[in-house]
């Protein structure tokens, strides 16, 4: 299990939070965007969390 706060920077961390359902925050430039809930999609582009595609390049997810 990932630790509150951590940064899921590789698309092996992004895959181990959807495994474990674990919830995710959404950063952008150092604030936080979105409360998030678990990752339900994630593909080259984007990471899908509550129904809302977020980009990879613009943002950052951290474990709740």
């Amino acid at each position: 299990m990932l630790a509150s706060g951590f940064v899921l920077r590789t698309d092996h961390h992004l895959q181990v939070a959807m495994h474990n359902r674990s919830p995710v925050e959404v950063w952008q430039e150092g604030q936080l965007l979105d409360y998030g809930g678990p990752i339900e999609a994630i593909n080259e582009q984007s990471v899908t969390i509550n129904g809302v595609k977020y980009l990879h390049v613009t943002c950052d997810f951290k474990i709740r």
